[in-house]
Formats: C-alpha cells, structure tokens, sequence
C-alpha cells in the first residue's frame, strides 16, 4: 500500500510530532529520560502523541535494552517497574530461569537495519554494510557471560526485541535532535507517519551500519558508563537531513541513520510504501 503524505514545517504552538495546533504542550525529551538524555524541548508535544511515544520507547528500552540499561543505572522514570529478576533458559528443555539483576551477566541487544542507499554517504569506511534486519548482542566475554549463567543452571538467553518500535525511538530522537539544531520551523519534519504509526515502512528512513566488532581477547574491561554521540549531515543537492545516531558508543554498538526531513524547501509529497 501506499500513501501521499503532505510535510512542512512545524510553527510555534504546534505539536511536533502531529503537527496541531494545540494550548496545552508538554516539554520532551530529545534522548528518552531512560537512556541518560537531559535536554529538554519546552512546549513541543501535546497529551496525545506523549502517550503514544511513551508507549514505544517503553518496549524499546525494558526489552533488548532493558538488561544492559539496569547493568550501567541508566534512570528509570518509574523504578518500582524495574524488575527484579531478568530470564535465561536451559538448553536442555528451554525452561526458564529468573536471574537476579544483581548477578545478570551484562548485555544488551540492539536492532540492526538494512543499510539504505540514500545514507551510504554517511557511512564510515570501516563500517560494515547491514543487508538484512537483524540484531547485534552486546556482552561481556563470553566465559564470563557462561559462567554467570551457569550460576544458576542457566545456559542461554533470549534477544527480546521489536525492531519497528526500536525504529519509532530512533524516529523520534532524530526528530527531537533536529528540533534543538534547527529549530520550530527551521526544517521540514518527515518522520511523522512512523513516530505516529501511520506507517510501519521503518526501512525508508531508518538504517544501521556496524562497526569492526571486537573480539574476546581484545575486550577492554566493562565500566558501568556509557556514551552517546549525534551528529548530521546535510545532502548538498536535496538539503535532505540524515542524522547520525551513536548509541553507546564506548561499547561498539551499532551506528543508527535517520532521514528526519529536510532544509530549504516549505512543502515535500512524498509516497510510503508499505511492507507487503
């Protein structure tokens, strides 16, 4: 399927995700709170777009996330929702076992995304290209990873992920980012279908490269910090804005690009397609 969608600048007093006029608008938070971020958008997003991107980054950052997040004190908004225990598995019979967070193993697990043409540009030579949707486990060395795990009779755990609401956060700390850089009406915004679920096309504007991963012998030794980098690119002939994500960065995660819209022009049609 696909669809026309209409884009222009946001002007003052709007929401920024859906674009309405609205008198009552909450600050956001360009970083999600859960992951460290402490600027702040004043008035930038009204009650109904709140409650929904709360809802996706609450399943990105208690799933793949969740784990390595309590291992480093990332915050937590509400922290009687933290758990208390974190499941792994028997390889025996896939039972499971709930592990204390105080003895979990550290990791985390991180979408991966197809690599797009439009942001090869941007793409560091050393980088990896990312062919398919897949998913990037970050962890201590594996014999310590195995014997925390072996701890309590447990021998594997599970990537707990969704790659589309993952995108969505993605989506919307592009948008946020471009707030703060440019700001209200000093770009073009094209992130809202899939901030607002208007459509699941997450590949048209979302993309990962991989960095050169890190073997076991040459792992330097975990801190329990972390490190976030952003930065973007304009293209020269289209003005569009690709904004370079590194989440992490200390830890060779992934390196995430969104197409968050564009400069210089006051009104783009563009069409989405949808995933068969």
């Amino acid at each position: 399927m696909t669809f026309l969608a209409t884009f222009r600048p946001t002007a003052p007093g709007e929401c920024i995700y859906c674009q309405k006029a609205n008198d009552y608008l909450t600050e956001e938070h360009p970083l999600p709170f859960g992951l460290g971020g402490t600027i702040k958008l004043a008035k930038a997003s009204c009650e109904d777009c709140r409650l929904t991107t709360q809802q996706f980054e609450t399943k990105a950052l208690r799933g793949g996330l969740g784990p390595g997040r309590y291992w480093l004190g990332l915050p937590e908004r509400k922290k009687n929702k933290r758990p208390l225990a974190w499941p792994a598995f028997k390889a025996q019979n896939g039972s499971k076992i709930m592990i204390p967070l105080e003895d979990l193993p550290f990791y985390f697990c991180m979408p991966t995304y197809r690599t797009m043409r439009q942001i090869s540009g941007a793409v560091p030579k050393e980088h990896t290209l990312v062919t398919d949707d897949s998913v990037l486990v970050i962890s201590e060395d594996n014999a310590t990873f195995a014997k925390k795990l072996a701890k309590y009779g447990a021998d594997f755990v599970v990537p707990d992920l969704d790659h589309l609401a993952f995108a969505r956060m993605m989506a919307k700390i592009a948008l946020g980012y471009c707030e703060d850089k440019f700001g209200r009406g000093g770009f073009t915004p094209t992130l809202g279908p899939l901030i607002l679920g208007e459509s699941r096309a997450y590949n048209h504007v979302v993309s990962s490269s991989l960095r050169p991963l890190i073997g076991d012998a040459d792992m330097v030794p975990l801190e329990r910090r972390y490190e976030h980098r952003f930065y973007h690119v304009v293209q020269p002939t289209t003005g569009q804005i690709c904004v370079k994500l590194d989440l992490f960065e200390n830890l060779n995660a992934p390196s995430y690009y969104v197409l968050a819209g564009y400069i210089g022009q006051d009104i783009i049609r563009a069409g989405w397609d949808e995933p068969d």
